[in-house]
């Protein structure tokens, strides 16, 4: 089963259920006043017109698939959010690797250029404090989480010390 680390505002305990669409629902019931409703639009716009074989980011279950890339995103965007290790529910629902790091705005490329590039997963974007490319795998399977991972910011002192065992997993 793939496996990989999911984060969220939620408490959850190993066995939850993490359905797709929950970005989708949110980004829908705000609308035009949700920060990212005109980026997620034109995502949408671009796959159904050119990437339909793709899963749309409105209806699936997002998570990383390594741990650094986790931490970068709860680092640079969510310190408020948990993060659970989880499993992939269905490893035959249609899946999308990209780097989330390749989202629009990023400079020098129209936002249309952007979201052609995250489709086809060909830049890789640096951003943020560990300056990676953002791996994130969209996936129609519903994610069963299998551990909390503990976090706080004194561990970024000394990145070394980070690490995570998998093998523990239910």
């Amino acid at each position: 089963m793939l496996v990989g680390f999911h984060l969220t505002h939620r408490m959850l305990v190993p066995g939850d259920i993490i359905e797709p669409g929950n970005w989708g629902s949110v980004i829908l019931a705000t609308g035009a006043s949700h920060d990212w409703y005109e980026r997620e639009q034109l995502m949408e716009a671009i796959r159904v017109a050119h990437y339909p074989e793709k899963p749309s980011r409105l209806q699936t279950a997002y998570f990383f698939p390594h741990l650094e890339h986790a931490l970068h995103y709860w680092v640079n965007f969510s310190q408020g959010d948990r993060v659970y290790c989880v499993q992939v529910a269905d490893d035959l629902a249609p899946q999308h690797h990209a780097f989330m790091t390749c989202l629009p705005p990023i400079s020098d490329l129209t936002d249309e250029q952007v979201a052609h590039h995250y489709w086809r997963t060909d830049l890789k974007v640096t951003r943020g404090l560990f300056q990676t490319a953002t791996e994130e795998i969209l996936t129609t399977s519903p994610l069963v989480v299998t551990q909390e991972f503990l976090l706080h910011a004194d561990m970024f002192e000394d990145p070394s010390v980070i690490s995570v065992d998998l093998s523990a997993r239910t």
